[in-house]
């Protein structure tokens, strides 16, 4: 049972707002309602509250909804106080500029990962997402870092809800491939992707604790070709060790 100090308006105007994503951005009420759980007259009366608000706005033509540029400070705001991209950052900037790699860090949001912050190499194989931008958890290297160590009660409710997609032939596909990979991952300290989410991108991640919990993750990227080069992913993975330990605390 909810507190009596819940204030069940405030999660339904919130609920709204995260039906948005990538591939639903301009919805109808119709759309928004059923999402929701929402009758159509209470879901006109959030709607045009959020509108009002100016976190909405209104397609004339389709009368579909979209979000405002408004949102974004809220997200913004947050990404920004976040600790754990000012404790990284000068380890990314460096790690860039050494080994010409893209390296992220980012936190976990439910059954995806939040990119904190970016420094995007030189190569001219690079994925295109930056500050803000969710990935699935179970098929990024930085998604498996966090998730390999999570405590177990926490960890088996988030396997329950992931809706597993193969983005590529690699991505993993069932529950069970998962944990068998969880398993390696605790055991080696670190994640190695090959092209799990998108194709000519491998990835290296290590879990960030804070307080001896698992708090995020610190991830390099680079493109395939350059695993032929002598010695270089085995100085990332030393590289991404050091600096994940340097971090915890």
């Amino acid at each position: 049972m909810k507190s009596r100090q819940f204030i069940q308006s405030l999660e339904k105007g919130l609920m709204i707002l995260k039906v948005f994503s990538g591939s639903r951005a301009s919805l109808s009420v119709t759309d928004i309602a059923g999402s929701c759980g929402m009758n159509m007259a209470t879901a006109h009366r959030y709607l045009f509250t959020l509108k009002e608000l100016g976190y909405l706005e209104q397609e004339a033509a389709t009368r579909r909804y979209r979000l405002t540029p408004k949102v974004l400070k809220i997200g913004v705001a947050a990404l920004n106080t976040m600790d754990l991209k000012n404790r990284l950052l000068p380890h990314m900037l460096e790690t860039t500029k050494t080994f010409d790699v893209t390296t992220q860090c980012a936190i976990l949001d439910d059954t995806d990962v939040v990119v904190l912050d970016r420094v995007r190499s030189r190569e001219v194989v690079n994925w295109d997402i930056g500050v803000g931008s969710r990935l699935p958890v179970y098929c990024t290297a930085m998604g498996k870092a966090i998730l390999a160590f999570l405590e177990d009660e926490a960890q088996t409710g988030l396997l329950q809800r992931i809706r597993f997609e193969r983005h590529t032939r690699h991505t993993l596909g069932t529950p069970e491939e998962l944990q068998a990979d969880l398993a390696r991952i605790r055991d080696s300290g670190y994640v190695f992707s090959d092209q799990e989410l998108t194709m000519g991108l491998r990835s290296i991640a290590a879990p960030v604790f804070r307080n001896g919990r698992v708090e995020g993750a610190f991830g390099i990227s680079y493109a395939v070709n350059r695993a032929n080069e002598a010695g270089l992913e085995s100085a990332l993975v030393k590289q991404v060790l050091q600096i994940a330990a340097k971090v915890s605390f």
